[in-house]
């Protein structure tokens, strides 16, 4: 510990078993023993649960000049998670929040919304936040709808990730928060349960990557998206698109298709796997690409493409 009081970046992940205790309170002292300088900590995947992150809840309160944080895949629950986002009061200068799979779980009913609106806290007080990660967390809807309101004051954001989130209902105002800002690049929303409708008057302006997967967008949603995309203006920036798995069916999910392909000269990569486009699907996903001079990476796997769907 005392040789390494000046540490700025430290990267403890992937392998110790802290349930035990003993390699907690180790951790946690080697974190407050280098609060001071610390900028960069990332202790990812490490077992920590809702006992044995006690120890490191008071180290964190210390470090004041983090610029990145990552707590993910460790299970600690809704209550820690409060406790650490109160710990850090201090700290303002985060740049870089990663709480993916920490265990927030609201039920229905449950009234201790602690973790959300102490993590919530968290994000508000800092001044240049620009990447936020939860993915695997289950918000429920108490939980959806305050941090989903939340979000609308989270302007500087530039990268988001929901991957596997349930926000029970609230999408659309997560869907809507996020069309707010302007300076989103990347966001990720694989398996939010989002359908057709919360995509309606979807505009991401500045967007450069856009993942869908794993929803229920469906032929209409994706034509809403086309159609989003066209009015606002984003057309220009978006380069990766990932619209696989949403149940984008036939001729009418094909001219869907095509409609983003028109809206998007800009696009080099576009996932369709695992939908049910089949031949006449394809057909209007040919007639969009014509003349995509920039479209790199076009994946129809497992479409129920025919020989002819092929050619």
């Amino acid at each position: 510990h005392v040789r390494s009081r000046r540490q700025r970046q430290m990267c403890i992940r992937d392998r110790f078993n802290v349930a035990g205790g003993v390699m907690a309170r180790s951790i946690s002292g080697l974190v407050g023993v280098n609060s001071g300088t610390l900028r960069v900590l990332n202790l990812e995947n490490n077992f920590f649960d809702s006992a044995s992150i006690g120890p490191l809840v008071g180290a964190l309160g210390a470090c004041t000049g983090l610029t990145a944080l990552s707590l993910a895949c460790n299970e600690i629950g809704s209550k820690a998670v409060g406790d650490v986002c109160n710990a850090m009061k201090e700290c303002n200068g985060l740049e870089s929040v990663n709480f993916s799979s920490v265990g927030i779980c609201i039920e229905k009913g449950v009234r201790d919304l602690r973790g959300v609106t102490g993590f919530i806290g968290l994000l508000k007080r800092q001044r240049g936040l620009r990447k936020l990660f939860v993915d695997g967390n289950d918000f429920g809807v108490k939980g959806g709808a305050v941090f989903c309101e939340a979000l609308w004051t989270l302007t500087g954001l530039d990268a988001v990730s929901f991957v596997g989130c349930e926000f029970a209902g609230f999408e659309c105002v997560l869907l809507a928060s996020l069309g707010a800002m302007s300076g989103l690049r990347e966001v990720f929303l694989e398996d939010c349960g989002v359908e057709s409708r919360d995509v309606n008057g979807l505009a991401l302006t500045n967007v450069v990557k856009l993942d869908f997967e794993c929803n229920t967008l469906a032929s209409d949603g994706v034509g809403a998206l086309a159609r989003g995309l066209r009015e606002a203006g984003g057309h220009g920036s978006l380069r990766t698109l990932s619209l696989g798995r949403n149940n984008i069916r036939g001729a009418a999910g094909g001219r869907a298709i095509c409609d983003v392909l028109q809206a998007c000269a800009g696009l080099r990569e576009l996932n369709l796997g695992c939908n049910e486009l089949g031949d006449s699907g394809v057909v209007g996903v040919a007639a969009g690409a014509l003349g995509q001079a920039n479209l790199a990476r076009l994946d129809l796997e497992d479409n129920g493409l025919s020989e002819n769907g092929a050619k």
